[in-house]
Parts: C-alpha cells; structure tokens; sequence
C-alpha cells in the first residue's frame, strides 16, 4: 500500500500537484526526480507513452484516406474546370475572373506538390 502512495505522490509531484507552494519546495518532488523515468523502462515504451503508438489503427485510416482521396479528387476536378471555362470563354476575360484563375491555379499546385511534400518531409 505504501509503493502505491509512494508512486501516486511522485506522479503529482512531476505534475507539479505536491502541495500547493509547488514542486520546487517539496521532498517528494526531488525524489521523485531520481527515479523517472524508471530503470526498468525502454526507450521504446518511454516514447510510446509519450506521444503514443507509432501507427494508427486501420479503422482510423480507412476513412481518413477516403476523406482525403474525396478532397484531392473534388479539389483537383474543380480547379481545372475552373482553369478551363476561364481559357475558353472570351467573355470570363475579366479581372477578377485572372484572379480566380490565378487561385485555381495555386490551388492545384498546392493539391499536387502539398501532398507530395509532406508525405516526404515528415
């Protein structure tokens, strides 16, 4: 009984939860940083606890995929017919009209290379 208060109070004292003056003035606190992390804990475990597991599981990356397939093919489909109509017809010559093309055009390159840059930058 006595570990599992022992453990509890080393847990708040990293969180800074001790007592109410902080951690800095409790003793538990300086104990406490002698033995976090424990001897018995890999590295692996350590950074999986951390910032949890490295892959997720397949239900959440079926639908994000699909999620971002849809938005990849509706974004790219749109901007080209955006780019299309603006060229072919005389009558979208306009200002604002090159200003749409312009973002059309923008986008695209952000929908091909974006994707592209993260998947191998990361």
């Amino acid at each position: 009984m006595e570990a599992a208060a022992n453990a509890s109070l080393e847990l708040a004292a990293l969180a800074g939860l001790a007592d109410a003056a902080g951690p800095w003035n409790s003793s538990a606190a300086a104990d406490a940083a002698d033995t976090w992390p424990p001897a018995n804990m890999t590295l692996e475990h350590y950074l999986e606890m951390m910032r949890g597991p490295k892959h997720l599981a397949l239900s959440v990356v079926w639908p994000l995929t699909v999620i971002y397939v849809v938005i990849f093919v509706t974004g790219v489909i749109g901007n080209v017919a955006v780019c299309v109509v603006i060229v072919r017809n005389a009558s979208m010559h306009t200002a604002t009209n090159y200003y749409l093309f312009s973002l059309a055009v923008s986008d695209l390159a952000l929908l091909l290379l974006g994707e592209y840059a993260a998947a191998h930058l990361n």
